[in-house]
């Protein structure tokens, strides 16, 4: 996987290359899911979009308590669910 801008070999913005890092690691880890969350996506991300209750209540907590992970184990196919705010 290369995760750089073709042209000048930089690594591409945080949401980007989050994304890319996010599609590996579901190939290769199946059932895996890494993604990055806001409360205010990029336009063209935006569309369809539908965050599940944890997701929703994840985003809330962390823009009360920033510095606090937020996590969950779910009864849905023992989902483990866990966020943490983006290094600042």
């Amino acid at each position: 996987m290369c995760v750089c801008a073709e042209k000048n070999a930089t690594l591409p913005p945080p949401a980007t290359l989050v994304k890319a890092l996010g599609e590996t690691i579901a190939k290769d880890y199946p059932g895996t899911e890494l993604r990055l969350l806001s409360n205010h996506p990029f336009p063209n991300r935006a569309n369809g979009r539908q965050l599940d209750t944890f997701q929703s209540a994840a985003l809330a907590a962390l823009e009360k308590d920033p510095k606090t992970p937020i996590h969950s184990v779910e009864e849905i196919n023992g989902r483990l669910s866990f966020a943490t705010p983006w290094p600042t």
